[in-house]
């Protein structure tokens, strides 16, 4: 247990140094779009994992969030 809790935190610290090298590199409004993508991180994980219902509000505030990523991305 007390590995996973090291390899966990070890993780997030690597996550934290690759958001901020984002911040510094790149434009600040596509780093923020990608850094939020773990919103849908998280509704797929209480989806499949957790057997968790997505309510239609859910499921459009996911379907706008996929829109604009997608269309900073394409921009």
């Amino acid at each position: 247990m007390f590995g996973l809790l090291v390899f966990l935190g070890v993780l997030q610290a690597l996550a934290f140094v690759a958001g901020m090298a984002a911040f510094a590199y790149g434009p600040t409004s596509y780093s923020l779009a990608i850094r939020s993508g773990s919103y849908i991180v998280v509704a797929l994980w209480g989806l499949f994992l957790l057997n968790e219902r997505l309510s239609s509000k859910k499921i459009f505030a996911l379907i706008l969030f996929l829109g604009g990523t997608v269309a900073l991305a394409v921009s």
